[in-house]
């Protein structure tokens, strides 16, 4: 570890969500573990607290390609119609069992997406042996990577805004009350 570098894996684990956890966590590892026996690609190496880095941020990556992609193909083709946010909030509030059927259904969601990313990484490994692409891969890997945390942040800094505009809509309603 680096000069001044403490680290202590149970304070990280306690600061990650369960929710974090399972749906980070269980996706990247089995999505390496199918990797490395399916398609012989090695993911992980072999100290496991850097393996249990690279399982999370791979579930993560997984994870958001559900959410970016899995998710609004569903909702285009008609499989999925979304539920208004504000009503699922109030939802929650009244129904304890609403939480944890989302977080059971964001599993399934990147259980999905881990099928797909796995079939998107077997073709990309068949088709980047093309001399064309084999000179830009890893810059193409790259700019895939970008561009799914960019939508990602988008969409969380989306989200964040309207719960921030929801919470200013109900002071400003209390202040005229007084």
């Amino acid at each position: 570890m680096p000069h001044g570098l403490v680290f202590d894996m149970e304070s990280l684990i306690e600061k990650i969500s369960g929710y974090n956890l399972l749906n980070n966590l269980l996706p990247g590892i089995l999505f390496c573990f199918i990797a490395e026996t399916k398609l012989s690609l090695v993911i992980v190496p072999n100290d496991i607290v850097v393996a249990l880095v690279v399982y999370y941020v791979v579930g993560m990556i997984v994870s958001r390609v559900g959410s970016l992609i899995v998710q609004p193909v569903l909702e285009f083709v008609g499989l999925f119609k979304p539920y208004d946010h504000h009503k699922y909030v109030a939802a929650e509030r009244s129904d304890p069992k609403i939480s944890p059927l989302l977080e059971t259904a964001n599993l399934y969601r990147s259980m999905v997406a881990t099928a797909i990313c796995l079939a998107a990484i077997w073709g990309w490994t068949e088709i980047k042996v093309h001399p064309l692409l084999a000179d830009y891969s890893s810059v193409l890997e790259l700019m895939g990577l970008f561009l799914l945390f960019l939508i990602t942040y988008l969409k969380q800094l989306r989200y964040l805004a309207s719960r921030v505009e929801k919470h200013a809509a109900g002071a400003s309603e209390v202040e005229h009350d007084s």
